[in-house]
């Protein structure tokens, strides 16, 4: 779980742990509206809060369950190729604009 390519739900919650020896990370903050348990909406449950929703077919079509390796299942639209160039690059870039220093 805690290597890439991780869903962007699970990134986000990754960047919250404190770690001693990266003061410098960029921590993903979430934004939008949470959605309901009782009411989730269409497409991706996660689509209101995504900081890497790439557009309608988040809103429309629910991802499916795309297994990483062994024990290791992801539901989102984005490729894992993608996925994982997203999340390894060093300057944080690819995030910036949804995520503010900590």
């Amino acid at each position: 779980m805690f290597e890439g390519p991780n869903h962007p739900y699970t990134e986000a919650l990754l960047s919250a742990v404190p770690r001693l020896d990266d003061l410098d990370r960029l921590r993903i903050r979430l934004e939008g509206e949470i959605p309901s348990a009782a009411d989730p909406p269409s497409g991706c449950p996660f689509q209101t809060r995504c900081p890497r929703k790439i557009g309608e077919i988040c809103e429309t079509t629910e991802p499916e369950l795309r297994e990483e390796e062994a024990g290791h299942g992801i539901r989102c639209h984005i490729p894992l190729p993608e996925l994982r160039r997203l999340q390894t690059i060093d300057d944080g870039s690819a995030i910036e604009a949804r995520t503010v220093d900590t």
